[in-house]
């Protein structure tokens, strides 16, 4: 499946704080949604920054708040182990084309990236997730 990366809509955050918690939709930063349409998930990028040289890495969990409730919440993937993200391990979650119809949404869906950070001090991240509009694909 050829898909346009014009169509593809970039969401941003970042800061230095822990990333989303699932549990407080109230209190988080790091959630992606489209308001109006279905859509499916096409990237997720992340970057990592030290102010002063720090180290660490903590596990990142993808996850989905449903619109129809917590029984419907779902953690999509997790990175943890050697793979954690954090200084020096940076996020580059990309969905293979053929795959993308199987990473759809509901209007009213939240990605939210859930990542503790091990130095709120030194650490600063900054997040980028691509959205497609479901018409597209």
């Amino acid at each position: 499946m050829d898909i346009n990366p014009l169509l593809i809509e970039v969401s941003k955050d970042g800061g230095s704080s822990n990333m989303g918690d699932v549990a407080d939709l109230d209190n988080i930063v790091a959630v992606f949604e489209l308001l109006d349409t279905m859509y499916a998930l096409a990237f997720i990028r992340i970057h990592f920054a030290t102010i002063t040289g720090a180290t660490g890495t903590a596990e990142l969990a993808i996850k989905i708040r449903s619109r129809l409730g917590t029984s419907h919440d779902v953690t999509l993937f997790t990175l943890d182990g050697d793979s954690a993200p954090g200084i020096g391990n940076d996020v580059n979650f990309r969905i293979p084309p053929e795959e993308i119809a199987h990473w759809s949404l509901q209007p009213g869906d939240k990605i939210i990236l859930e990542w503790a950070n091990p130095d709120p001090d030194d650490i600063t991240w900054g997040a980028e997730v691509g959205l497609l509009p479901i018409q597209a694909v």
